[in-house]
């Protein structure tokens, strides 16, 4: 079977990938021979908005080559703390913060045209924000928490079919503020874990 995760451990034997700070990653399907890394900050310190895969096919001498992706459309601004996820053959990401303040925007990225794309989403959408949790499932995306003005603890969900965000009324044992944390979705419930809290310590709950 061919590797799928832990990228980071065989990132460094690979070429043609700078530095990077406060970026995202994720892989695009069960079986997918690549991985990505979103938006982030180069090793200059420069906000940037390149895109990458890893390959996860290594060559006969073991290495794994990363490849600069050079996509048309609506590319994102250069930001950094943005989250994303890959669902049903897209890339999204929200928000992040660009050159002067955060952000709430929203970007698609198809895998099959290498096109960026930027939907016009109507209803209660989340405000501007980065390092926050993003999760899809069965047609809706969700985002939870992250930095604003402050530290965030709701809940937003996106209807990708009527492009329609709404928050969501959350009770129980409402998870805390948080940012730089992750989410999922299984089994038709969304998994909130880690991340910092509001006193800048570890968020070791589930």
């Amino acid at each position: 079977a061919q590797p799928r995760l832990l990228v980071l451990q065989v990132a460094a034997v690979a070429a043609g990938i700078s530095a990077k700070a406060s970026h995202r990653m994720w892989t695009e399907a069960a079986g997918s021979s690549r991985t990505r890394p979103s938006s982030a900050r180069n090793a200059e310190r420069k906000r940037t908005s390149e895109l990458y895969y890893l390959d996860l096919r290594p060559s006969d001498d073991g290495v794994y080559t990363w490849t600069r992706l050079a996509a048309d459309g609506a590319v994102p601004a250069p930001r950094e703390g943005a989250c994303a996820v890959f669902h049903e053959g897209c890339l999204m990401v929200f928000g992040g913060k660009g050159s002067s303040a955060r952000c709430n925007d929203l970007f698609f990225y198809d895998a099959s045209t290498n096109m960026w794309s930027q939907p016009t989403a109507t209803g209660s959408s989340p405000s501007p924000r980065c390092n926050a949790a993003l999760a899809a499932s069965e047609g809706m995306l969700f985002v939870h928490g992250g930095q604003a003005n402050f530290l965030c603890q709701d809940l937003f969900a996106l209807n990708l079919q009527e492009m329609l965000w709404r928050e969501v009324p959350q009770a129980g044992a409402v998870p805390g503020p948080v940012h730089h944390h992750t989410a999922a979705v299984h089994a038709g419930s969304l998994y909130i874990q880690g991340g910092i809290n509001e006193l800048g310590g570890a968020n070791y709950t589930m």
